[in-house]
């Protein structure tokens, strides 16, 4: 049984519910619940607009929730910008390199990427996609002659694939962009989605050399809040908000207006002060023992791989080491069939294309299941699962060891 299953009202209120959908949302621990619910009930005030003895406590309470936010990920407040998702994230740094790039200028995209992280590049720049392996992984070989081409300016990848499952090899990847950017006459820039790896490992953004890294709150047990993690020197002037008003103008006249400087000139219109904190909270609860969390969440991922192996006719995506996520087809059966059976079953799992269309296309796949772990589930649930999947309701019956 997981040691912190208790410490989730959702899980403790839903006890016939298994929730094996945690790659596209987590629950959350009753201590996020309450660093919210208590700002809740003690008066919220708009952020940067009152000035009463309230408001400015809470406004200390945001900047060092912010602190905690991003040396959660080994960065500092100035490297952090706050999103409303990472979809957004995403479209602000695309938005920004439309204007730092020169026509013609390429970017080379995963398809393993999650859509949003695919399509906006593609509305704005010519794009090529890098290839993955039968393992899943990147093709390095590839990608190799793409940062030899002076016309690359964006490579832009994902840490953890959200139908794969597992963890890109950052070290090497980053080697080789910044080895070519001795050389190279224009630099490229490396910006790593980062949001299916926040729950299940730790990430120090500054002992690495992406450029951009983008991270979610509600993958890790936070609120639905997201943000950009940037080098200091590429969150200057040149990188600009897509809002504007109150909030991050400091000066306006008739002539023109100025914005704040950092962090603050992204923070057009209220604040959700009550997300920022809540998001803090999450990170102070998972940093709580944090090495072993992760442990046990790769534990138990290798369990359920361990166990699906078993059963004639699953054939799992990708191959090798996993994070917390397994996708798999099962021969015989759609996925659509094993999804609604499932979910007659109390089982929240995924199914479909899980928003990477691309890998799909290329494996000729009309969908597939989903299973991604939480720090809340434990080894009986995945035998339930397993029982299941063995005795679907169907002509063809799936033989198990």
């Amino acid at each position: 049984m997981s040691p912190w299953r208790n410490e989730f009202p959702a899980i403790v209120n839903h006890p016939d519910y298994i929730f094996f959908d945690n790659a596209a949302t987590t629950q959350k621990p009753q201590v996020v619940i309450n660093s919210m619910t208590n700002l809740w009930e003690s008066g919220v005030m708009a952020l940067n607009r009152s000035s009463c003895q309230l408001a400015n406590e809470q406004a200390q309470l945001v900047e060092k929730s912010l602190q905690t936010i991003a040396n959660f990920f080994g960065a500092k407040k100035n490297n952090l910008i706050i999103t409303k998702s990472a979809t957004e994230a995403l479209n602000l740094i695309i938005y920004n390199f439309t204007h730092l790039l020169k026509p013609k200028e390429k970017v080379i995209l995963s398809k393993s990427n999650h859509s949003s992280n695919l399509v906006g590049w593609s509305k704005f720049f010519p794009v090529e996609y890098l290839d993955f392996l039968n393992t899943g992984h990147l093709d390095l070989q590839q990608l190799t002659k793409y940062t030899q081409d002076e016309k690359v300016r964006v490579i832009s990848i994902n840490l953890v694939s959200n139908v794969f499952g597992h963890q890109e090899n950052l070290k090497a990847i980053t080697h080789l962009v910044q080895q070519a950017n001795e050389t190279r006459k224009n630099k490229i820039y490396l910006i790593v989605d980062a949001a299916a790896a926040v729950s299940s490992q730790k990430i120090n953004f500054l002992n690495t050399d992406i450029d951009f890294m983008i991270v979610s709150g509600h993958k890790m047990h936070g609120p639905f809040i997201a943000g950009i993690i940037g080098k200091n020197n590429l969150l200057g002037d040149n990188f600009l908000p897509i809002n504007l008003g109150g909030g991050n103008v400091t000066y306006q006249s008739e002539k023109g207006w100025q914005l704040f400087p950092h962090s603050q000139k992204y923070f057009a219109g209220v604040t959700d002060l009550i997300a920022i904190i809540g998001w803090a909270s999450a990170c102070q609860w998972l940093e709580k023992n944090q090495a072993e969390k992760n442990h046990y969440l790769h534990q138990l991922t290798e369990i359920l791989i361990t166990n699906l192996k078993k059963i004639n006719g699953i054939k799992i995506l990708g191959e090798g080491k996993k994070t917390h996520l397994v996708t798999f087809t099962y021969q015989g059966y759609s996925y659509q069939d094993i999804m609604a059976y499932l979910s007659s079953k109390n089982f929240c799992v995924r199914g479909g294309q899980h928003c990477a269309q691309l890998i799909y296309q290329d494996l000729k796949l009309d969908g597939a299941i989903r299973i991604s772990l939480g720090i809340y589930n434990h080894i009986e649930e995945i035998e339930q699962l397993i029982l299941q999947l063995c005795h679907l309701p169907d002509n063809i019956a799936p033989s198990c060891a």
